[in-house]
């Protein structure tokens, strides 16, 4: 069975780069191809002086949290910790 970290890691790449796919589609790529008249002020420069800053920091955002997952996939899972062997181990002092 995988671990519960890479599945987790796994969707949060997912999500994060469908989330960039769709902000660039609909921030970027329909304004540009739309002729609808509700979409006309987004071919104002007021439009794009507020868009393109908010699309670069949310896809740095979604980036980060991508980052993230990536780094829950491919980081291996801790050793578990066998307590009856640690409480054999001899912390005693040295004799000089």
């Amino acid at each position: 069975m995988a671990n519960n970290d890479k599945i987790i890691g796994i969707i949060l790449v997912i999500v994060s780069l469908a989330a960039i796919a769709l902000e660039v589609f609909y921030g970027v790529i329909v304004p540009f191809t739309s002729n609808d008249s509700a979409l006309a002020f987004t071919q104002t420069p007021v439009y794009w002086a507020l868009a393109v800053p908010v699309l670069v920091m949310s896809i740095g955002a979604l980036a980060i949290i991508a980052w993230i997952g990536f780094t829950l996939i491919v980081t291996p899972p801790p050793e578990v910790w066998d307590v009856e062997e640690l409480e054999k181990i001899d912390v005693s002092e040295p004799s000089s």
